[in-house]
């Protein structure tokens, strides 16, 4: 009877497991933007295996962390707060994490594709090698490391988009929309 009456509550911020995910996601997916230029200063197999091998390990976390996040979202259903916005910035807002939670998955995946046809090991977490699974492809590694790094350049300016509509709602409309999402806010239940 409690679990109902909690259940049926407004909340009017994300409990700490959205908190903790999106922020920890958020910092490996900045993170895994500014490798980019890592790789460009690679000169070396050496280096180019250090790198890979780096990537691949934070994209697999970031995968898994999004399975963890979707699962709490969809399955899951956890309590997320509802903020009166207008129906155009609705609208807006679930087409802009929908197209998030489609590149958050959509990036790893051609990621680890593109890693199972490389010429180079691409070691995952130093342990697995994922590019002698299937042998190298040159052809097959062009035309997914293409998909990879077009999902990876739509998701770097779908998330300055976030994080501009994030700044925006919390310096100019101060809605509660920002602040639902920082980690310093203090839930109805603590």
């Amino acid at each position: 009877m409690i679990d109902q009456i909690n259940n049926n509550q407004q909340t009017t911020t994300y409990d700490k497991g959205y908190k903790w995910l999106h922020w920890l996601m958020a910092a490996l997916v900045i993170l895994m933007f500014m490798a980019t230029f890592g790789f460009a200063q690679a000169n070396t197999d050496a280096a180019k295996i250090e790198m890979l091998t780096g990537h691949s390990s934070i994209g697999s976390v970031i995968f898994l962390l999004f399975v963890i996040r979707f699962c709490k979202r969809f399955i899951f259903k956890s309590p997320r707060p509802k903020h009166e916005l207008a129906p155009l910035t609705n609208v807006g807002a679930k087409v802009g994490h929908l197209t998030l939670y489609s590149l958050l998955f959509y990036v790893p995946v051609t990621g680890y594709l593109s890693a199972r046809a490389h010429e180079l090991p691409v070691y995952w977490f130093g342990q697995l090698n994922l590019a002698t699974l299937t042998g190298y492809q040159q052809s097959s590694f062009e035309m997914i490391r293409s998909f990879h790094q077009l999902g990876v350049q739509t998701l770097m300016v779908v998330v300055v988009l976030h994080i501009a509509a994030a700044v925006f709602h919390g310096l100019v409309k101060r809605d509660g929309v920002f602040s639902s999402m920082w980690p310093d806010r203090k839930t109805k239940s603590e």
